[in-house]
């Protein structure tokens, strides 16, 4: 009967492992937004954040596919509201906006929709 209940418990763990989750859920110890940018367009990336978290930006680089990677880690916990505005750094006028809600948890891991 021993075996029986262990291989059931084993089973439920590995199926439970093979769940289909999105990246959006998974808690993390950093979170990297990537963005399409072109700098000869004169328009860049440029983000804020408000809430009763924090986070600290780790990483901005741009890659050859004109993808620019921003990775953040949590600093205090709570919820940010996380804004990056597309602007042209000649005249200040915003053309996009893109928001994210990013939850910090006690241990710093995150998580962000």
């Amino acid at each position: 009967m021993k075996g029986i209940i262990s291989a059931i418990a084993i089973a439920i763990f590995v199926l439970a492992g093979c769940a289909s989750t999105s990246d959006a859920d998974i808690n993390r110890q950093d979170i990297t937004i990537m963005l399409p940018e072109n700098p000869e367009s004169g328009f860049q990336w440029v983000w804020g954040q408000m809430g009763s978290g924090h986070i600290e930006l780790t990483a901005s680089s741009l890659n050859s596919n004109g993808m620019h990677a921003f990775t953040f880690i949590g600093t205090v916990p709570g919820h940010v509201t996380l804004t990056f505005s597309s602007r042209n750094m000649e005249t200040g006028t915003n053309a996009a906006q893109e928001v994210y809600s990013v939850t910090v948890y006690d241990d710093l891991t995150l998580s962000y929709l």
